[in-house]
């Protein structure tokens, strides 16, 4: 919800237009893209008003939505914890519907569990830290192997430490405008 706010605010401070979609197994809530104060406080509200639901994200369901409601082309950032396996194939059917109409920044958590194997400083004492540290290699592996697949889509996917999650979604953002990929 930060990473939103803070972006809608630098969306705001350059004259962007934003809106914004929230989702779980469906899309729950949308706001059309507008620019100025008011438009900054209804996005303010509606994501306020997000509650926790114990379902997984239907990304098919959300990008047919997207391509049924946004006849612009429109610069879609998409804040999302992608680490749940069953949502890679989800994912990339959806995108595949609205991938020539839109551009696309995606920003993940990178999860804990998921890093290179035998990385340095790693301490294995072990059997079980060589095991895990096996495990974190193939985690690592699978989203990176999502990450390419996406890419060959033309989507950009960064998988981020928590830490610094908001600060790489938004310095995404910026970039794509200097880019002027819209």
């Amino acid at each position: 919800m930060e990473t939103a706010l803070v972006g809608a605010t630098v969306a705001l401070e350059l004259g962007d237009e934003f809106g914004l979609v929230t989702y779980a197994d469906e899309p729950k809530s949308w706001l059309r893209a507008g620019s100025g104060q008011a438009q900054f406080h209804q996005f303010r509200d509606r994501l306020l008003n997000i509650e926790p639901l114990p379902t997984t994200a239907d990304y098919e369901a959300l990008f047919s939505d997207i391509r049924m409601r946004l006849r612009r082309r429109a610069y879609l950032l998409l804040l999302a914890d992608l680490t749940e396996r069953s949502v890679s194939e989800s994912l990339r059917r959806g995108v595949g519907q609205v991938r020539s109409s839109h551009a696309f920044l995606m920003t993940s958590i990178m999860p804990a569990h998921a890093r290179p194997a035998f990385s340095s400083g790693e301490d294995l004492h072990t059997d079980q830290d060589v095991y895990a540290a096996l495990a974190s290699e193939k985690e690592n592996q699978r989203l990176g192997a999502l990450a390419r697949q996406l890419r060959q889509l033309d989507v950009q996917l960064r998988y981020v430490p928590a830490e610094t999650f908001l600060r790489t979604a938004i310095e995404g953002y910026l970039e794509s405008k200097r880019e002027q990929r819209l």
